[in-house]
């Protein structure tokens, strides 16, 4: 089955951790969250995913605009949450 054009979705760290609430930018449920991440970890996983990306240093979460990290910009035609689901479990088993 084929799906629509591909296009951007943004990832930040944020979206994984397990320490961050809901309120304040985690985006998947707390039982698919990570205590940390890693950008390898994150790249690994996009990799092992056979996702287009490109990684961006220096760049601030919008809600912690005072803290630097990074940030993925994915190219695929899946929905986001369905992607970030399927990253965490992908980075869960590459942990363990």
């Amino acid at each position: 089955m084929k799906r629509g054009p591909k296009r951007r979705i943004l990832l930040y760290p944020q979206y994984f951790l397990s320490s961050v609430s809901r309120r304040l930018g985690r985006r998947v449920p707390k039982e698919h969250s990570l205590s940390s991440l890693t950008k390898e970890e994150l790249e690994h996983a996009l990799r092992e995913l056979g996702l287009v990306y490109e990684v961006k240093e220096g760049v601030a979460y919008p809600r912690e605009s005072n803290r630097p990290t990074f940030r993925f910009e994915v190219f695929t035609s899946e929905r986001k949450q369905k992607l970030l689901k399927t990253l965490a479990s992908v980075i869960k088993k590459y942990k363990s």
